[in-house]
């Protein structure tokens, strides 16, 4: 056994032995969740209670003013009337002040009256008052607390509320309610007694649930530990059999999957060059693979090839840093990737900074030819914006093909190679080689499937001669 192996059984030693011993960490950190949740739940419902009651004293005296306003309204031509009005209010609980000031008309005269019930208040207040009301149109409420002296020692704090009084569409008066602030706060009070009291019943009680429950929370991470100490040492065939019914069953399943998830990466790098492998774990690119379809047996089939380059690039390497060249590399290759998925094709392989997509079906060429356009109209857009930063601009050329193609799984029994060959596949390198930046070369046997589609505009060029072709090639630009 090496030092590596040595190391590692040591860890995972510990670790078994630390999670054995975990009943008391378990009850610790309950019991600290249970308080926390309790207290936090507590004050949080105390918060809601206390801006609840607010309200509902808010509600309750513009009730109380909406009452009365109506009541002057039909009484204010008779003075007896309105202050019977006024007092009828007297005794509700709470109530320090509340008063009518402004006019009664009686036959011809207009007399300002202030008509009131509960504390008297002095002139000086009463001033204060209208001076608050001037300009009040509708129920208002004062947001200041205000200090009301009921004896030489005796000082209340006191909501204030103001109505208007209006007589056919005219104001004739102010009504004023002082409500204690005490009546709400003692409330408040008893309520919090209660919380509390509640609070602490319920901690305890969970309190008592969690001792209890402890055993039945660490017998399942002990497995869960005997687990990974099994994946550890390299078994791969491990089931923990724990019920999905909380976290740690959770847990266990997702600890299942990513074993599987690791057996079936063993398995992909069969398909998969190391180098790939950990390019996708330091960058965890995204791509799209059917992973439940079946390998094909190899086939005879026509298809679209599609070849894309980026001119210039190993020129430009050189002069640049090893990691801004992956990053470039990168932002090119993933928009040419999704446009590709986009419209229907399939990557075959990445060679440097080339892409060999594969299309399929009915309008493989259209589409092909879709991809291509597309990938050259967003490549100038992000050019665009690189320069607007200084930066270097990517410029590609594209070559699509069609015709007949072996595909198939190529390699040896330890590294294969899902993909295609023949002399199809060869002339579409070609026409990608031919294509200058920002150009889109396809041959004659493309041109043929979609020369009928007028949204394209197709430019014949010089027959153009490729290595393992004795006569030229017809070859087609795209204009986009």
């Amino acid at each position: 056994m090496d030092k590596k192996e040595a190391r590692k059984l040591f860890f995972l030693s510990l670790f078994e032995a630390l999670t054995k011993k975990i009943r008391a960490k378990v009850v610790v950190f309950e019991v600290a969740i249970i308080l926390i949740v309790s207290v936090s739940l507590g004050f949080m419902f105390t918060l809601y209670l206390e801006k609840t009651l607010l309200n509902k004293a808010d509600i309750f005296c513009e009730r109380i003013l909406k009452d009365l306003s109506k009541s002057i309204e039909y009484n204010y031509i008779s003075i007896p009337a309105t202050d019977e009005a006024v007092k009828a209010f007297q005794n509700t609980i709470g109530l320090i002040y509340i008063g009518y000031n402004g006019i009664i008309i009686t036959g011809d005269d207009i007399k300002k009256v202030h008509l009131y019930a509960g504390h008297k208040i002095s002139d000086e207040n009463l001033k204060e008052i209208e001076k608050r009301a001037k300009g009040v149109e509708a129920f208002y409420k004062n947001n200041e607390l205000i200090n009301v002296k009921m004896s030489e020692d005796l000082y209340v704090r006191v909501f204030e509320y103001i109505m208007p009084v209006f007589v056919n569409n005219k104001k004739i008066g102010n009504i004023t309610l002082w409500y204690s602030q005490k009546i709400i706060v003692d409330e408040i009070n008893n309520i919090k007694i209660l919380i509390i009291f509640v609070t602490i019943v319920v901690a305890l009680f969970a309190i008592f649930l969690s001792i209890k429950g402890a055993d039945g929370i660490v017998k399942p991470i002990i497995q869960l530990t005997d687990g990974v100490k099994r994946f550890g040492l390299g078994d791969y065939n491990i089931k923990l059999h724990i019920p999905v019914g909380d976290e740690i069953g959770l847990l266990a399943r997702s600890f299942e999957e990513m074993v599987v998830s690791v057996k079936e990466k063993l398995e992909m790098q069969k398909f998969v060059s190391g180098s790939t492998v950990k390019m996708i774990q330091k960058t965890v690119a995204s791509s799209h693979i059917d992973i439940g379809a079946s390998i094909k047996p190899t086939e005879r089939k026509e298809l679209t090839m599609f070849f894309s380059d980026i001119r210039g690039f190993t020129a430009m390497s050189e002069k640049i840093d090893p990691q801004d060249v992956v990053n470039i590399l990168n932002e090119y290759l993933d928009v040419q990737t999704n446009i590709i998925h986009d419209f229907k094709g399939d990557i075959d392989k990445f060679v440097g900074d080339e892409i060999v997509a594969i299309f399929d079906g009915e309008d493989m060429c259209l589409n092909a030819i879709k991809a291509a356009c597309e990938i050259q109209k967003r490549i100038n857009e992000m050019n665009e914006e690189r320069k607007s930063r200084g930066l270097t601009s990517i410029h590609i050329g594209i070559g699509i093909n069609v015709g007949e193609v072996v595909r198939g799984s190529i390699g040896s029994h330890d590294r294969m190679d899902y993909t295609v060959i023949g002399d199809n596949v060869n002339l579409a390198s070609r026409l990608c080689s031919a294509a200058s930046k920002d150009e889109i070369i396809i041959s004659k046997g493309v041109y043929d499937k979609v020369k009928n589609h007028k949204e394209f505009k197709f430019i014949k060029l010089e027959p153009i001669s490729v290595k393992g072709k004795s006569k030229p090639i017809e070859v087609y630009r795209i204009e986009y």
